[in-house]
């Protein structure tokens, strides 16, 4: 599964799991909508990444062959700005549902990120040689 679709599976399975199993509520309406905050800043960032990697003249694909490592915009302040983007997004639409358990589905992407990002690593690494150990060093991992 690739990490689009590893994003929006998790995305659907949290209202899934908000009608079938809810788990008990720990937010209620009006303040369950300050959930809304957190996906539009995850959206923005992940809108500015998008930005960096198309004014780059590259594919942001993670199974893709990048032409340039991008090293500007929000990837000049951390090396995976995109799945970075779905943690706010996926705590946003938690706090928007108030139940305890679409909370479960957060940990299993991070861990389907932190997987990825293994993988597409050792691709740049490959492809970019000492330009990508250079980034590394300079660049943290989050932030």
């Amino acid at each position: 599964m690739s990490p689009p679709a590893w994003f929006f599976t998790a995305l659907v399975a949290m209202p899934a799991l908000h009608v079938v199993a809810p788990g008990a509520r720990w937010l209620d309406a009006p303040w369950t909508l300050l959930g809304s905050i957190p996906i539009a800043l995850g959206a923005l960032l992940h809108a500015a990444a998008l930005r960096s990697f198309r004014s780059a003249g590259t594919t942001p694909d993670p199974k893709g062959r990048p032409a340039y490592l991008v090293r500007r915009g929000p990837y000049a302040r951390t090396r995976n700005p995109m799945y970075l983007a779905g943690l706010p997004i996926l705590l946003g639409v938690e706090v928007l549902l108030g139940t305890t358990t679409p909370a479960l589905i957060v940990p299993a992407y991070w861990l389907g990120a932190m997987r990825w990002i293994a993988l597409e690593e050792v691709a740049l690494a490959r492809r970019f040689g000492a330009a990508w150990d250079d980034y590394r060093a300079a660049v943290p991992r989050w932030l």
